[in-house]
């Protein structure tokens, strides 16, 4: 075999092989993308249904932009973790704007979440997530999951959260190592400001009246939703309260408005009236 023979089998078995590496990282990057549109369809079915399951009393304009822009923010997280965008993740993220169709363009997204400019503040102020501030959206999905009494729901949440984030990064990283360390940051965090907003006087008040409810009318505490009247005190001997309405799932007969004493403190005493709808004195459905 002569020297022309051997270098043409060279090329051939190099051409080969570089095919072959080029077919397995296409068929990788293809296993990405399905992982990342598989979670994103999975993470929406879930958070509609848990915006639906409280449309009573989550105002319409937070419920959706938890459902539109949850999906978006592992991406976000990634890019602002990179510093830039691969051609791969630009090329998923072109697809996915251009299907969904979301309030931010790509060049605002891509903007805010590497360079943070642009529309930064109020995607910020919609999703950011770190030790010192909680995004609306997180906010507004803790409340939902609390109304509910299911913590299963926010750790689904989580997992799908989880998948994008890990695919979304694989797109273009074979070293898992840094997007897991982003990912128990961002568990840390959510899992901080639950217990945190627990501990809040409204939806400590959301909660107290979901049960008070359930004691005086029968039924589940999840049959019961809250919704704020008036952002304004309420006054309640004296101490600060807030106004609700409530509605009663499946019955549509049920309504009533109810003033819960605002508890800041531990050590503060709960009460609850009912306030009968034609005026006159208010009923204690729940005093200590």
């Amino acid at each position: 075999m002569d020297f022309w023979t051997n270098l043409a089998l060279a090329f051939s078995f190099t051409s080969h092989r570089q095919k072959k590496e080029q077919q397995k990282r296409a068929e990788e990057i293809k296993s990405h993308w399905n992982e990342i549109a598989n979670s994103v369809f999975y993470l929406g079915l879930l958070l509609n249904e848990l915006c639906f399951s409280q449309w009573h009393a989550i105002d319409e304009e937070k419920s959706d932009a938890l459902k539109e822009l949850a999906p978006m923010f592992p991406m976000a997280e990634i890019l602002s973790l990179q510093g830039c965008v691969g051609p791969t993740q630009e090329e998923y993220l072109r697809d996915y704007i251009n299907i969904r169709q979301p309030r931010y363009n790509l060049k605002q997204f891509l903007t805010a979440a590497i360079e943070r400019e642009s529309i930064y503040p109020e995607w910020n102020a919609l999703c950011g997530l770190n030790e010192t501030h909680c995004g609306q959206i997180w906010h507004t999905l803790i409340e939902i999951i609390c109304r509910l009494r299911d913590p299963g729901k926010f750790q689904q949440v989580c997992d799908h959260l989880g998948s994008i984030l890990y695919h979304f990064w694989l797109l273009e990283h074979s070293d898992i190592d840094p997007a897991r360390i982003r990912l128990q940051n961002i568990a840390s965090n959510l899992n901080t400001y639950a217990a945190s907003d627990q501990q809040q006087p409204y939806l400590h008040a959301v909660m107290f009246l979901q049960r008070v409810l359930s004691e005086k009318y029968g039924g589940e505490l999840t049959d019961y939703y809250p919704k704020l009247s008036s952002d304004e005190p309420y006054l309640m001997d004296g101490t600060e309260g807030f106004l609700f309405s409530a509605q009663r799932k499946d019955d549509f007969d049920f309504t009533g408005s109810y003033a819960v004493r605002k508890t800041e403190e531990p050590h503060n005493c709960d009460l609850v009236w009912e306030l009968p709808p034609k005026g006159g004195a208010p009923i204690v459905l729940f005093s200590e």
